[in-house]
């Protein structure tokens, strides 16, 4: 938003949080000309959507958490502590990564959070532990620990448009910024 309003500083842009669903009905009637979307395995769309980039979870521990010491951390493990659910609106979850013999875990869920912010603190202040995507992390490096998960996980962020003749130039150029400010945060990665 920041690259975008330094190139385009005259385009008004609002930006929400909302749950897949809400994101979704409001691309559907118009209300919001993009939205960031995770392109979850299975679920139908009934609009434009492209992939941005592919994001491995990684577990997120607080310091001094006996699995902060291992290299890698499987879903096992994690399910023995407080578990902290990402929940972007009650019904998606990220535990919706996990495969149907890991769902079956005794997972201790604690809280189901949809603020990123309170999940990290959370996390830092011993409350639990959780396992997120890598690109949500760099933005907490002194607050918490990752590890890779063992097997690796991923998720596939990508971004979503009513269709291609509902693309007006500002939301064309928004769309080509991000192509951008989004390749150049991976260099970084």
């Amino acid at each position: 938003l920041g690259t975008f309003n330094d190139r385009y500083p005259g385009v008004r842009v609002r930006a929400d949080t909302m749950g897949d669903q809400e994101m979704s009905d409001a691309l559907l009637s118009g209300e919001v000309d993009v939205i960031f979307i995770d392109m979850f395995e299975g679920s139908e769309r009934p609009f434009l959507t492209r992939e941005l980039f592919d994001d491995e979870l990684l577990a997120v521990l607080p310091f001094g958490h006996p699995l902060a010491e291992k290299e890698c951390v499987t879903l096992g493990e994690l399910a023995e502590y407080p578990f902290l659910e990402v929940s972007s609106d009650g019904l998606v979850s990220n535990l919706k990564y996990v495969s149907d013999e890991e769902r079956n875990l005794s997972w201790k869920i604690r809280f189901s959070l949809s603020d990123d912010l309170m999940l990290m603190n959370m996390i830092k202040n011993g409350m639990g532990v959780s396992f997120v995507g890598r690109m949500l992390t760099v933005n907490y490096p002194d607050k918490v620990v990752t590890r890779p998960l063992d097997p690796r996980k991923h998720r596939t962020f990508g971004i979503g448009v009513r269709s291609e003749k509902h693309l007006s130039p500002a939301v064309s150029a928004f769309i080509d910024t991000t192509d951008e400010v989004i390749a150049d945060a991976l260099e970084q990665i």
